[in-house]
């Protein structure tokens, strides 16, 4: 006799004390499939639902009886009438589907979340629930949409979306993807902040620092912000050693904000860009270095006669 056979052999004995059942009952049922005993499994497990016909485990359990069975046809019409019995309850609805994940039946957990979002009248409702379904399957495309109903439902968590983003948007063509997807809802909605707030971390991403800055100038002079967002392209460009972009950047604020806060702020790190800009230059260009401190003097005096005001 096999192993299984002997292990089957136990769990049957252990069976048939109730007391017993919430020890083995995953373990004994799995073996029963895996020794496709089907007609073993679909009676334990109505025996089961019989005397503890609230038990959402035993019921799912049920409907894997079938799919492992392969009778999609009584598989499909046994989750079809249980969905839509528990689609409504929301406890039920994220117990099931959760279950139903552990148990690699993706698939079903995805119609569930979808009929329950359905029954709740709420296009955003278990948003990241399916975008968790989408990234075990790999459909990158459906767990970023996913994400981003999450975050304009709830535009607090956008830092923590963006961190998922970093960690599972690896690769050129995922955010080349995503940067398309970006320009399509923006179309649909040019206002919506959520869907430029990405737009601009996409382009940072892919280290396109000058379409990061024409975007958020953009966007800036659409909503009428304060510049702040600009500047922190213009630093992030500065760290990433952009320079020509960064001192563009800097002079534009410079320019257009000079009664705000940031003035100074852009003044002085204008300069230290093209400080910069200057020590990577090479051959180095003495002209150009005492141009700078030339600038650099002038500079200095017009924010000391700023800060008097």
């Amino acid at each position: 006799m096999g192993e299984l056979e002997k292990a089957h052999e136990l769990y049957e004995k252990l069976a048939r004390n109730k007391n017993n059942i919430s020890l083995i009952h995953n373990n004994y049922f799995e073996l029963l499939l895996s020794l496709r005993e089907f007609e073993t499994a679909e009676a334990y497990i109505d025996k089961r639902i019989k005397l503890n016909p609230e038990n959402l485990y035993y019921l799912v359990d049920k409907g894997t009886v079938y799919d492992r069975q392969g009778d999609d046809s009584k598989k499909e019409s046994y989750f079809k009438k249980f969905f839509s019995e528990i689609k409504k309850d929301d406890y039920k609805t994220r117990i099931v589907a959760q279950y139903l994940v552990k148990k690699q039946m993706l698939s079903k957990a995805e119609s569930l979340y979808i009929e329950a979002r359905k029954a709740k009248a709420d296009p955003y409702s278990y948003s990241v629930e399916l975008a968790n379904v989408y990234r075990i399957l790999n459909n990158k495309d459906k767990m970023v949409l996913e994400y981003l109903n999450f975050v304009t439902k709830s535009p607090r968590n956008l830092n923590y979306v963006k961190n998922v983003f970093q960690s599972l948007l690896t690769e050129p063509e995922d955010l080349e993807s995503f940067e398309n997807l970006l320009y399509d809802k923006i179309q649909q909605d040019a206002d919506n902040d959520v869907y430029n707030e990405m737009l601009i971390w996409v382009h940072i991403q892919q280290r396109n620092f000058y379409s990061a800055y024409i975007q958020a100038r953009a966007y800036d002079r659409r909503k009428k912000k304060d510049g702040s967002k600009i500047l922190e392209v213009g630093m992030i460009s500065l760290e990433n050693r952009d320079y020509q972009t960064a001192i563009e950047i800097f002079d534009y604020l410079e320019k257009n904000y000079r009664e705000a806060y940031l003035y100074p702020i852009a003044r002085r790190f204008k300069i230290k860009s093209r400080e910069e800009l200057v020590k990577e230059t090479f051959p180095i260009d003495e002209v150009e270095i005492v141009i700078e401190i030339k600038n650099n003097a002038v500079a200095n005096q017009s924010l000391k006669i700023k800060s008097n005001f």
